[in-house]
């Protein structure tokens, strides 16, 4: 996973492998303790030329499901669910009413918890399950945190949801 991206910090520009777990700069966040909003949050790097040298198109990336962007190994950490690829409808007026723009409804309520949530959580789900993580911990006063719950059941995960 190390190649697909690097974390870098938004404040002093240290750079840091993706193998291992990083939430914020070792370096910054020490010499930051109580810095609100927190000194060294780190932000994710795609080598993007790394894609194109080796000839991945867009419609390879749909295909593979974004796996080679996105933080996970194998398609077989992803709950066994069927999440995302939901329906996107176009219309082209609103009741009687021509519209002079394209507008479109994305209907993730075909979703397992019927949240548009679920595709964050099947990531970060996956993601824990690939390191040997079996709990999960979130904050949420909503879809977020049942999403998770949702998801992590699933996995044979724990979550536990802050309100």
């Amino acid at each position: 996973m190390g190649n697909k991206f690097t974390y870098a910090c938004t404040n002093c520009g240290k750079r840091f492998d993706s193998d291992a777990i990083h939430y914020l700069c070792p370096d910054c966040s020490a010499n930051f303790p109580n810095a609100l909003p927190p000194k060294g949050v780190l932000k994710t790097l795609y080598d993007y030329d790394s894609l194109k040298q080796k000839g991945i198109t867009l419609s390879q990336l749909k295909q593979n499901h974004w796996l080679d962007l996105l933080p996970v190994n194998d398609l077989k950490s992803l709950p066994n669910l069927r999440i995302g690829e939901t329906a996107l409808y176009h219309f082209n007026k609103l009741g009687n009413e021509a519209l002079n723009f394209d507008f479109y409804v994305k209907d993730d309520s075909q979703n397992p918890t019927f949240s548009f949530k679920d595709r964050a959580s099947a990531i970060v789900s996956a993601f824990a399950k690939e390191k040997g993580i079996g709990t999960i911990v979130t904050a949420s006063t909503g879809n977020a945190g049942s999403s998770l719950a949702g998801i992590c059941a699933a996995q044979g995960q724990k979550a536990i949801v802050m309100v």
